[in-house]
């Protein structure tokens, strides 16, 4: 593989980490050649088919930051070859994904900027995600291309002006004198939806059970119907059937996009038809609700729901104080929090995980409470003594045990990122007031003695 076939190209202002991204390769690109973006070639990977011809436009998906090399594999060729003096540097995405996010348009600002925090960045995106705008109509025609300088990047729409219908456009041009303004009549297609912080709390004194949605985990279904007890969770999203499917054996690695469909007589989502070996997303559901998957409409959904059980174990602390004399004692113990903030974010390959589920224990003791007191009267010819001896002891013991355990199966071998989930557990104590006061009142002359003990454990 020759490493000049793509000379150049057009990227735009910013590329943003797991937002689709159109860009323009210049060179000429054969039928069977295939590219991807990798921060070493060697071990390059997701590769995509780009169009054929000279300059073509090519939509990416990169999932991580940092700075890529463009990597080209001529068609009929097994090697991987930077391509000279091509790279992109991709920066965290800070909105949710573009699948997720409620889209807004932007008359004000620019594309990047506080009003406009994630603009859409792919023709593909443009024409599915921005038909769902109240202001678009559903039947807007699809987004007219261009590359102009004095237009804003990205997907825009321009109302109409009472004469001519609204239009939406996708500008792929990065301005090299900077990013034009959206306006009343050029209106961003915007995404302004932050990414939530990534701590969950929940109290409780004891435990606390977290249940969350795990990211799609992919399986083949050859009988049911999407929403059934076989498909509880069918795809929904064209670009998660694109990028989940060819996970699965069934499926080649060089499949990098479904083929848009609304049809009544196929199944509803992903579906992978054998015979041409083509993948789908049918946004139509069937009318009657019975267009089933089959082994020659095999749908594709995603795993169900797991549910993990987060408990905290809390830490005993002794506390002991004797006083001596007649006194009033007082031992707290402050009302204290701690936080379990437990992480887990990544890629695993699961075939069948089972880890079983311990519950939580406590154990109290009873309480115990022992006065004693004892008198010994003395008396002379001269005078009357009296002593008394108090002893109070009172023992409270505690103790809190818990187990954190996360119970999780899939039934094929997957590869996915698990989605991120924490948990936070308060745990309270009291305060535990010992009051040991003898007191002793007499007329005559006499020696007291008193002694309080008092031992808390908690």
């Amino acid at each position: 593989t020759r490493s000049r076939i793509i000379s150049g190209h057009v990227a735009p202002h910013q590329v943003v980490a797991g937002i689709d991204t159109s860009m323009v390769l210049w060179g000429t690109v054969n039928a069977g050649d295939l590219v991807t973006w990798a921060q070493d070639c060697a071990d390059a990977t997701a590769w995509v088919a780009p169009p054929e011809g000279v300059d073509a436009m090519t939509t990416f998906r990169l999932t991580s930051s940092g700075t890529f090399r463009l990597c080209y594999r001529e068609s009929g060729h097994s090697d991987s070859v930077a391509q000279e003096g091509i790279l992109a540097s991709v920066v965290p995405a800070i909105t949710v994904p573009l699948e997720t996010c409620s889209l807004q348009l932007v008359s004000s600002g620019k594309p990047f900027g506080d009003s406009c925090l994630q603009p859409v960045q792919s023709l593909e995106s443009c024409a599915e995600q921005a038909i769902n705008l109240p202001d678009i109509p559903d039947d807007v025609a699809r987004p007219t291309l261009q590359a102009a300088e004095d237009r804003p990047y990205g997907c825009w729409w321009q109302p109409s002006n009472g004469i001519s219908p609204g239009k939406l456009f996708f500008n792929s041009l990065p301005q090299s004198g900077g990013l034009v303004d959206c306006s009343s009549s050029r209106l961003c297609v915007c995404c302004n939806t932050r990414r939530p912080t990534t701590t969950a709390t929940t109290t409780t004194t004891v435990t606390a059970t977290v249940t969350y949605a795990t990211a799609c985990l992919p399986k083949f279904v050859t009988s049911g119907a999407p929403f059934g007890a076989s498909c509880l969770r069918p795809m929904e999203s064209r670009h998660a059937c694109a990028l989940l499917a060819p996970t699965l054996p069934h499926v080649p690695d060089h499949v990098s996009s479904a083929r848009l469909q609304s049809a009544d007589d196929r199944p509803y989502g992903c579906w992978w038809q054998p015979s041409n070996h083509h993948l789908y997303f049918n946004k139509l559901a069937a009318s009657d609700g019975e267009r089933g998957c089959s082994t020659a409409f095999a749908c594709i959904c995603c795993e169900d729901d797991v549910t993990a059980t987060a408990t905290t174990t809390a830490t005993t602390e002794t506390t002991k104080w004797t006083p001596t004399a007649t006194a009033t004692l007082t031992m707290t113990t402050a009302t204290a929090t701690e936080t379990l903030t437990t992480t887990s974010t990544g890629t695993s390959t699961v075939t069948t995980v089972t880890h079983t589920t311990s519950t939580a224990t406590l154990t109290q003791t009873s309480l115990t409470s022992t006065t004693t007191v004892s008198t010994t009267l003395t008396k002379t010819s001269t005078s009357v003594t009296r002593t008394v001896s108090i002893t109070s002891t009172r023992t409270t013991t505690a103790t809190t045990t818990a187990t954190l355990t996360m119970t999780r199966s899939s039934r094929s071998t997957t590869t996915a990122t698990i989605a991120t989930w924490m948990a936070t557990t308060t745990v309270t104590r009291t305060t535990n007031t010992t009051t040991a006061t003898p007191t002793i009142t007499t007329s005559r002359s006499s020696t007291t003695t008193a002694t309080a003990t008092a031992t808390t454990t908690a």
